[in-house]
């Protein structure tokens, strides 16, 4: 287990005496976290005592046909409306609700949300606080895809500024959560 900038004493004692759930949050994609890790932290902890939001970043981008590349849209203004398609959105609702559907098989009390934002740091820092994160699961850079630009660099970033504890999967699955 890694954990950086965290006093886990005061986290224990805080969440010993909470009788709501204690709050995970897991980025999702396609590569990771596989259903088989999530089996693995389902049978090492108790349905009643962990609520799961499962966090699906969306990066908003454009394609140019002339030059047959995807590019990145920055959005200047926050209501500004982004383009996105209908296709690629109905798939990331799917891959959220295959994650949300496998966690309460398991009992667990989930759900799932998709952010779109052209900087997933900032939309995983929001969702840690709107949905007041307890812990944030990440998963090794060793075993993104080498593809996984995003899930790279949202690793980096969330190991340095995360307000919450930061746990990193795979590791050995003794004491592997701090409540």
């Amino acid at each position: 287990m890694i954990q950086m900038g965290h006093d886990n004493t005061n986290t224990r004692q805080r969440m010993s005496g909470i009788q709501n759930p204690n709050t995970v949050i897991i980025p999702i994609g396609h590569t990771v976290p596989s259903l088989f890790l999530l089996q693995q932290f389902y049978q090492l902890n108790k349905p009643d005592e962990i609520r799961i939001i499962f966090v699906h970043i969306v990066q908003p981008r454009t394609t140019n046909f002339s030059l047959d590349m995807c590019m990145p849209v920055e959005s200047s203004i926050v209501t500004t409306n982004i383009p996105m398609d209908k296709q690629q959105l109905a798939d990331k609702r799917r891959l959220c609700l295959i994650y949300v559907h496998h966690a309460r098989i398991h009992g667990f009390k989930a759900k799932s949300v998709i952010y779109v934002d052209s900087h997933p740091e900032s939309a995983l820092v929001q969702a840690t606080k709107q949905f007041g994160g307890d812990l944030l699961l990440l998963w090794a850079p060793e075993h993104l895809s080498h593809c996984d630009r995003v899930g790279r660099d949202l690793y980096k970033y969330m190991i340095k500024h995360s307000s919450i504890p930061v746990t990193i999967l795979p590791t050995t699955w003794q004491n592997l959560f701090p409540f």
